[in-house]
Order: C-alpha cells, then structure tokens, then sequence
C-alpha cells in the first residue's frame, strides 16, 4: 500500500472534499505503490545470462564439456532466478521507458474506472515509478492548458523525489481547485447524492 499514513490519508481526503466545494468539476487521487511487479523479467534475465556466461566461457577458454555446460547453464539459471527477484534488484531490471508506459496506462485506466473521464479531474501518483499525471475530462470546458498541467505534476514529481508526498498532494490540490474554480466555477450548492459517486481517495498496492 501507499506510504502514507491513515491520518495523512485523511488529510487528502479533507482537502479534496475542500476543493470540491469550490467547483462544479469532480477531484479524485489515486495514490499506486507500483505498476506492476514485472515477475517475468527477474525470469527473462535469468534465462539470459544463464545462456550467455556459459557460451562466452566456452568461446573465450574453449571448453568443450557438453556435460559441464549443460549442468552449468541450469545451476545459474536456478541461482539469477533466485537472486533477481530480490526486491533491490528486481527494481533495476525494469526500463524506464516500459515503467511510463505502464504508468501512462493505469493514469488513464482509473480516470474511466473513477467516472472522472465526463467532467472530472485525476491526480495520478505512482511511487515506485515516481510518475504523476494530471487528466481531466473532455468534458470540461474550457480545458486546461498543457503548460499550466505540466507544471503542477513538475512540482509534485520533484516533492515525491524528496520524499515529501504529503506536502507536494495537498499543494497539487489546492493549485487545481485554484484552476477549476476559475474555470467551472461552482454557481450554486450541488447536492450530494448528484455528485459523481466515487471515492476521493483510492489506494493500489
């Protein structure tokens, strides 16, 4: 789960039923601790190296020992299994570019999940990946600018680097119901039961 406490937890809460309150649009955080587990490169790795080392020793010290080959090519593939899927170095295994991807996925999985995706807002926050992501719905007009976007998830990715979540969320969100309070202004007191139904804060593991 998030590294946030329930307390803090409950702060976020507070702070987007606060935003709420000052605009027509909906707010909601999802907080992630990672994509994915990616079990399957731990395996892709092992096997790998398990079949490089073995030929490169072969090409470089000209062994000829089909025997000792074979039972070397299973006792390194056991012992990288065995070892990659430390937590530690599990974690480097992983390309940046497919952690973003997988990221990038999930932000706009739980924008549609969330019902956001009408006349709402998504903070996105992926910790393991230090990913954050601001979408709206295309409802909502006028829309918000890139750069203006851009700029709050800078800010948050650069809190979440100096492990200050907490912080950088509740800033996040007092800057967006800043921007949607200008943008869809709340004209009159919406009731509760015609709000969006949907919880303000969600937590993956």
């Amino acid at each position: 789960m998030t590294s946030l406490t329930p307390l803090q937890q409950r702060r976020i809460v507070e702070a987007v039923a606060s935003a709420e309150r000052r605009t027509a649009a909906t707010l909601r955080v999802v907080l992630a601790r990672r994509t994915d587990d990616y079990p399957y490169l731990p395996l892709f790795w092992a096997a790998l190296l398990a079949l490089a080392v073995p030929w490169a020793l072969q090409t470089a010290l000209g062994w000829h020992l089909g025997r000792v080959l074979l039972l070397l090519h299973g006792l390194l593939f056991v012992g990288l299994c065995l070892l990659l899927r430390h937590p530690r170095l599990s974690g480097r295994l992983v390309p940046p570019a497919l952690r973003r991807r997988q990221a990038a996925q999930l932000a706009r999985q739980q924008l549609e999940l969330l019902g956001a995706a009408q006349g709402g807002l998504l903070i996105f926050v992926c910790e393991a990946e230090r990913y954050v992501r601001i979408l709206h719905g295309a409802a909502l007009a006028p829309p918000v600018s890139s750069h203006t976007r851009h700029a709050i998830e800078n800010r948050l990715r650069g809190d979440l680097g100096q492990g200050r979540l907490l912080p950088g969320l509740l800033l996040a969100i007092e800057r967006c119901a800043e921007l949607f309070e200008a943008l869809a202004p709340q004209s009159e007191p919406v009731p509760p039961a015609q709000r969006l139904v949907a919880q303000r804060l969600v937590l993956l593991d």
